[in-house]
């Protein structure tokens, strides 16, 4: 089990290394504000998108806030699920019961990691604009003591300041999947880099 272990990390290690030769990452600072029903939430965090073609990119973020009162939190499903699962991964490096199970939770643990939470469609207007059309079935959203896991749609409008810095007003929906509050509109402007 060590060895399928080992194997995974090398294998995590060279995709990365991989995608940033490639000049294929986006790190964005992004400011978003949520409406459901007839409260709202300001919410600040980033957002990483990585390309695995020349128009597609899976996209990670983490999003931190509140409405006041409540404390929220926005974030891709598999680092939520991969937090548990290096729970699990320690308790059973603790308890030492067997070199199998600790080596099962790490395994996990990378592959959640890696799990986006969508995908992203560039469609470039021309060198300055691109139209962003997004799809994130695998979000997880924290709202007070609510949790669940959400899915959204929406669309940013990337404007290139330059070759490297972004400026990205954005507009969508989510769809909470275990939650009374079933719909929750997002506005939002991320400031980017390229990498």
């Amino acid at each position: 089990m060590r060895k399928l272990m080992f194997i995974s990390l090398i294998i995590v290690l060279v995709l990365c290394q991989n995608v940033i030769a490639k000049d294929k990452v986006i790190l964005t600072a992004t400011y978003n504000k949520s409406f459901f029903e007839t409260r709202s939430c300001d919410m600040v965090g980033l957002n990483l998108e990585i390309f695995i073609s020349k128009n597609v990119s899976l996209n990670y973020s983490v999003l931190l806030g509140g409405d006041g009162r409540n404390f929220a939190l926005h974030s891709t499903g598999g680092l939520v699920g991969g937090i548990h699962l290096l729970g699990y991964a320690l308790d059973a490096i603790a308890e030492d019961d067997g070199e199998s199970s600790s080596a099962f939770y790490g395994v996990s643990t990378i592959f959640a990691l890696m799990l986006p939470e969508g995908v992203n469609l560039h469609l470039p207007l021309s060198q300055y604009v691109t139209l962003v059309p997004y799809i994130h079935p695998l979000g997880y959203d924290y709202f007070g003591p609510q949790e669940t896991l959400s899915s959204s749609l929406g669309l940013k409008v990337m404007y290139n300041i330059d070759d490297k810095l972004l400026v990205i007003p954005q507009i969508g929906v989510s769809l909470f999947y275990a939650s009374e509050n079933t719909t929750n509109y997002n506005l939002g402007v991320s400031v980017g880099y390229k990498f």
